[in-house]
């Protein structure tokens, strides 16, 4: 995968991230029974460790290698 693509996914990557976040802040209704939709907490976590992951191969692809 060259630069644009990789640029491509990092950008998606960090969109998906900043909507896992939005979503988590959201409050909650007091006397809600019902569950959360998804783990928002948890898959932007695994957002900011897929960001992280991108920057290194970005780094890595500058690097030559």
């Amino acid at each position: 995968m060259g630069v644009p693509g990789t640029l491509v996914v990092l950008g998606v990557v960090v969109l998906a991230t900043l909507f896992f976040g939005f979503m988590g802040a959201q409050p909650r209704p007091l006397f809600s029974l019902k569950p959360r939709w998804a783990p928002w907490r948890f898959l932007m976590l695994l957002g900011v460790i897929g960001i992280v992951a991108v920057l290194a191969h970005l780094v890595n692809m500058a690097q030559g290698g």
